[in-house]
């Protein structure tokens, strides 16, 4: 077989009779500096013409589709432009895999699950930091920092405690606009952050408390009759 240019190797014979060799792979994309990227990996070269690489199992399509699901959900609400977030994707890589893959698609499986598990505590520390802010939005002591948009659970708790209080979608509407038109929300669409929504929240759920404590009240002295 005739020895391709990028391999170099010694010709010790493996136990099949077949040799082993260093291989760089050229990678897909150029470098800024013009060099293609690759991996170097020790391959057998079968006497059949066949390669099969040794001691590396590559990252499998599970570990990529977790691996890609955990990059949007940290770097998605950033916004980046597709190159800057690709780059800051194989950062992480690097960073996480300890400098034994550029990107992606050069991890082995062992690797990739370094690189998950450091990304899900990235997910972790943003998402409890958002939860957070999302949660106290709103109220006295704790400023705004910065606009954060009601998520679905948010309007589900909000719609949760308005059927409890038997309301319909125009009777929410009056209450809004009675209770805080002052700080501009006069109906349901002018509800547009978290702060916003927890304004009208906190109020249903005051009302809720209200209405079980009459109940409350009103069982006990009939008890006493």
């Amino acid at each position: 077989m005739a020895r391709n240019d990028l391999t170099k190797g010694s010709d010790e014979p493996a136990p099949d009779g077949a040799t082993e060799k260093e291989t760089f792979i050229p990678g897909a994309g150029l470098e800024a500096a013009g060099l293609l990227t690759g991996i170097r990996r020790t391959l057998r070269w079968s006497g059949r013409g066949g390669i099969v690489q040794l001691g590396f199992s590559p990252i499998n399509p599970k570990q990529l589709r977790r691996l890609h699901g955990l990059w949007h959900r940290w770097a998605g609400r950033l916004a980046l432009p597709v190159e800057v977030d690709r780059r800051l994707r194989h950062y992480y890589v690097r960073l996480f895999s300890g400098g034994r893959a550029d990107e992606t698609l050069e991890l082995s499986e062992r690797d990739a699950v370094l690189v998950i598990e450091g990304l899900a505590k990235l997910v972790h520390q943003a998402e409890a930091r958002l939860n957070q802010a999302a949660g106290t939005a709103g109220r006295q002591g704790y400023p705004e920092r910065r606009r954060i948009t009601p998520n679905a659970a948010a309007w589900r708790a909000l719609w949760g405690c308005a059927s409890e209080l038997a309301m319909e979608r125009s009777a929410l509407e009056s209450f809004v606009r009675r209770h805080y038109g002052a700080v501009g929300l006069h109906g349901l669409d002018d509800i547009r952050t978290m702060a916003d929504l927890n304004r009208v929240l906190w109020g249903l759920k005051a009302m809720l408390r209200r209405r079980d404590v009459k109940n409350s009240s009103r069982l006990t002295t009939k008890r006493a009759a």
